[in-house]
């Protein structure tokens, strides 16, 4: 009785089985926009997807993990993508842009890309076009 369980290949009805009758009563149902309908621990369902997309490009377009557009010319570092929970179980790690003025124009360009994990940064450049330069981070976290 009252046992709840999906139902379909991807996942299109979600079910409740009545103890009085012994019938699973479903209704249409779909997963969420950052799910998807596969097993996990024995368990079928929707659940989140392990991996998400976010870019930054250009005189710079930012494209968010939730599929949201931004342009903004600003001209600083900032973290695109972040350990932000202590429950989830992944490495620190960050993902930086830093943006730069676009020769005097009133627009910036994202100039560098960092990414720190594991106690290194590797980072990208413009002015280094085909190189990754790595470092190895110092005891107190910066290089």
């Amino acid at each position: 009785a009252g046992e709840q369980f999906w139902d379909g290949e991807e996942c299109q009805s979600f079910c409740t089985c009545n103890g009085v009758t012994g019938i699973a009563q479903c209704s249409p149902n779909a997963c969420g926009p950052q799910e998807s309908c596969h097993v996990v621990g024995g368990e079928f369902g929707c659940h989140p997807n392990p991996h998400g997309t976010c870019s930054a490009s250009g005189d710079p377009h930012y494209l968010t993990f939730d599929g949201k557009a931004y342009d903004f010319q600003g001209t600083c570092r900032y973290v695109l993508a972040t350990v932000c929970n202590d429950t989830v179980d992944l490495h620190q790690f960050s993902v930086k842009a830093k943006n730069e003025p676009w020769f005097g124009l009133p627009v910036s360009i994202t100039a560098e890309v960092y990414v720190d994990v594991l106690g290194y940064e590797v980072r990208m450049s413009r002015g280094n076009w085909g190189t990754v330069e790595v470092s190895q981070a110092v005891s107190d976290g910066r290089l």
